[in-house]
């Protein structure tokens, strides 16, 4: 059984280098804290018979909470990666993953170098975490991965239909690469779809196919 307990001080979601400060995630307090527990006089009666449990008496916890905090997308957070942690928060942060490495690597824009880290998991893709030049930390997270899903199951290979369904948006944009992009302003994210006949020249001829799948997703 594994358990994950996730502190995060300040979140900063902005693009790279700059952003508001907003309010501090706090853990969740213990149930029964020396503050709660009232002072009792009453005798302890020792000579009870204490019953021992047997290990296949014991309830077995699952995981299934921890494994879907751990890859739920939201605004500005991937899982346990954050946009506006530092760098080593991030490294930190991606122990939690028992089936995936962390590494530095360099991405190429227009001829220039910028720092990212880039989480690898075991046959399920990966994740790119853009740094800040100036401060380094993340300023936009990038997913590859299936393994991650939206809290409303949009993830890697959803559909164009399962995006108007789901979420509100003004038309087809430019992907980095000439791919179109949906943005989605009320979420903060981007869903980069795969071209097909319908996309030529940078614009819509036609109809949408409503089983256009998303390739990647992209949080600021």
């Amino acid at each position: 059984m594994k358990t994950l307990v996730l502190a995060v001080a300040v979140i900063l979601i902005s693009g790279c280098g700059t952003g508001e400060e907003l309010p501090a995630v706090n853990s969740i307090p213990d149930e029964d804290s020396p503050a709660e527990v009232a002072d009792s006089t009453e005798q302890i009666d020792t000579s009870a018979v204490v019953t021992e449990v047997q290990p296949e008496d014991v309830p077995i916890e699952t995981d299934s909470v921890t494994e879907a905090i751990i890859y739920t997308l939201k605004q500005g957070i991937a899982g346990v990666f954050a946009v506006g942690s530092s760098e080593d928060d991030a490294f930190e942060a991606s122990l939690v993953y028992s089936n995936g490495t962390i590494e530095e690597i360099e991405l190429m824009a227009e001829g220039m170098a910028y720092p990212a880290l880039k989480m690898n998991f075991e046959d399920s893709g990966s994740i790119l975490l853009e740094l800040s030049d100036t401060d380094r930390t993340v300023c936009r997270i990038e997913i590859n991965s299936p393994l991650f899903k939206t809290e409303e199951g949009v993830g890697i290979g959803s559909t164009y239909s399962d995006l108007l369904s789901n979420y509100s948006f003004d038309g087809i944009s430019w992907g980095d690469n000439g791919d179109p992009l949906v943005i989605v302003e009320e979420a903060g994210m981007s869903f980069l779809l795969e071209p097909g006949d319908w996309w030529q020249m940078g614009e819509v001829q036609g109809e949408i196919p409503g089983d256009t799948e998303v390739t990647s997703i992209v949080l600021w």
